[in-house]
């Protein structure tokens, strides 16, 4: 194999596991809503004839993401992950594990390499923004099922 061709194996390899841990990491970052107060209209309610059934009260639409949403998508040197939303594994407070599902599509219009990352991380809770925040975290598992061969070089 060629130095270049070394070279730019190498750099993909980084930048795939590279992507994966920062999608890890913001899958990991459970981003919540904050509840948006209810808007004062200033004017008083007016009563209703006494002759007619209430009307049931109308719920408040719910607040919209702050995160963005799932699944999440980002272009790197290796190609466009896809990272689905993550599911906890264990969380005791104070420590969190993770599993996530992702693609990888390395060209464009190629078939996907589908994959699971594990990810931990120490957990730091704010409870008035709603937040949680990871740090120390770290990759602690990846398997490529419809690649395995490709996972191996990725370890």
């Amino acid at each position: 194999m060629s130095r270049s061709r070394a070279l730019r194996r190498r750099f993909s390899r980084a930048a795939l596991l590279a992507a994966a841990a920062g999608l890890a990491v913001a899958a990991v970052a459970i981003a919540q809503t904050t509840p948006k107060p209810a808007p004062a209209t200033g004017k008083p309610a007016s009563p209703k004839p006494s002759g007619q059934p209430k009307a049931a009260p109308t719920p408040a639409p719910s607040p919209a993401p702050v995160d963005g949403g799932w699944p999440r998508e980002v272009l790197t040197s290796a190609g466009k992950i896809t990272v689905y939303q993550p599911q906890v594994d264990a969380w005791d407070g104070s420590r969190l594990a993770v599993l996530a599902a992702f693609s990888l599509e390395e060209k464009v219009d190629a078939k996907p390499i589908y994959g699971v990352v594990w990810a931990d991380g120490r957990t730091v809770i704010d409870k008035e923004k709603r937040l949680v925040t990871l740090t120390d975290r770290q990759l602690t598992k990846l398997v490529i099922p419809s690649a395995p061969e490709k996972q191996a070089a990725l370890l």
